[in-house]
C-alpha cells in the first residue's frame, strides 16, 4: 500500500530522468504486458467464446467490456485504491468471492448453451444443413460487455498484477500522473490490439465450425474451463479467509 501511494506525491524531476524512463523502461514495459495479456486466461477465454457464438456483427462487445474493466482496475490501483484493497484480507476474499461466482456463472451459461451450429447463429439458412439443431440464437451484444466487464472487474489477480507492477515502473523523482497515465494507455492499447486480434480470428475460424456436435464440445469445454477459474479463485478466498 505504502509502495504505491508514495508514487503519489513524488516531486518534480529533472528531464533527462524522463528521457531515460521513455527509452529504457517504456520497450520493457510494452513487451512484459503485451505477453501477459496474450497469455490465456479466463478474459481471453471468454473473448474466444464470444465471439464463436456471436459472429463478426458482435465481436467486439467482449473485447471492449475486458479492456475498459481492466483500464477501470489499473486506473483504481494508480490511484491506491488497489493497494488498499489487496492489504485487506476481508475486502480481497470479497473481491475472490464476486469472481467466482461470475466465474462459476459463465460456466453454467456455457454448459447448457444450445448446441447451434456456429454457422447457422450468422447464417439461419445454414441450419438447413443441420435440422436437429435446436433454434440459433445470437448472444445479445450488451450481455457479452456486461459480463466482460464484471468477468474482468472482480478479477483479483488483476488487482494483484497492477499493484506489484505498475509501481516498478514509475520515476519517483518525476510527475506521477503523467507516468502512470503513460503506462495505463499502453496496457490498455495493447489489451485493445490482443483481444479484438482473438475475437475477429475466433468469428473467423467459426466458419469451419458449422456443425453442432463441434458448437456443443466448445460450449463444454469453455464450461469446463470458466469451471476450474472459478473453483481455483474460491479456493483461494477460503484458504486465505
Amino acid at each position: 500500500m505504502d509502495g504505491v501511494l508514495l508514487y503519489t506525491c513524488c516531486p518534480l524531476s529533472h528531464p533527462h530522468s524522463t528521457v531515460r524512463f521513455l527509452m529504457n523502461d517504456l520497450p520493457l514495459y510494452f513487451a512484459l504486458t503485451f505477453l501477459t495479456i496474450l497469455s490465456p486466461g479466463a478474459g481471453v477465454l471468454f473473448t474466444v467464446t464470444s465471439a464463436l457464438r456471436s459472429g463478426f456483427q458482435d465481436a467486439w462487445q467482449a473485447p471492449l467490456g475486458n479492456v475498459l474493466a481492466s483500464a477501470c482496475v489499473a486506473v483504481a490501483c494508480a490511484a491506491g485504491i488497489g493497494a488498499i484493497l489487496t492489504a485487506s484480507p476481508l475486502i480481497f476474499s470479497i473481491v475472490q468471492g464476486l469472481s467466482a461466482l461470475v466465474l462459476l456463472y459463465l460456466a453454467w451459461r456455457s454448459w447448457h448453451a444450445p448446441a447451434n451450429g456456429f454457422a447457422s447463429l450468422a447464417d439461419p439458412a445454414a441450419a438447413v444443413h443441420h435440422p436437429s439443431a435446436p433454434p440459433a440464437k445470437r448472444p445479445h451484444g450488451a450481455s457479452l460487455f456486461t459480463s466482460a466487464f464484471l468477468l474482468q472487474l472482480t478479477n483479483p489477480m488483476l488487482y494483484v498484477f497492477q499493484v506489484s507492477f505498475l509501481p516498478q515502473f514509475i520515476t519517483p523523482s518525476d510527475p506521477y500522473v503523467p507516468q502512470a497515465a503513460l503506462l495505463i494507455a499502453i496496457f490498455a492499447g495493447n489489451g485493445i490490439v490482443i483481444h479484438f486480434a482473438y475475437s475477429y480470428a475466433a468469428a473467423w475460424a467459426r466458419k469451419f465450425l458449422a456443425s453442432p456436435r463441434a458448437a456443443q464440445l466448445i460450449n463444454r469445454i469453455s464450461a469446463l474451463l470458466f469451471c476450474c477459474f472459478g473453483v481455483s479463485v474460491l479456493l483461494k478466498a477460503l484458504i486465505g479467509s
